[in-house]
């Protein structure tokens, strides 16, 4: 290979713009919603992206916060207690 551009020719075959490379790798879609719709089923809102993609989490009971300050300490070195 000579050059960068003769290699980028080899490894995907040239393409005229931007649009072109990205309808290669994917089916054109009208915009960007359209875009994300078709790889995650619409959401109302971002919060409902991310329970969707994470579930949602209960807040930690404090009684579980003062346990674990024990039990931290508990496990510390001698000198630290």
């Amino acid at each position: 290979m000579n050059s960068v551009d003769e290699y980028l020719n080899w490894i995907n075959p040239p393409f005229i713009s931007v649009d072109e490379y990205l309808n290669w790798m994917n089916p054109p879609f009208i915009s960007v919603d359209e875009y994300l719709n078709w790889m995650n089923p619409p959401f109302s809102s971002v919060n409902e992206y991310l329970n969707w993609m994470n579930p949602p989490f209960i807040p930690v009971d404090e009684s579980l916060i003062l346990v674990d300050k024990k039990l931290s300490k508990l496990s510390a070195p001698l000198r630290e207690i």
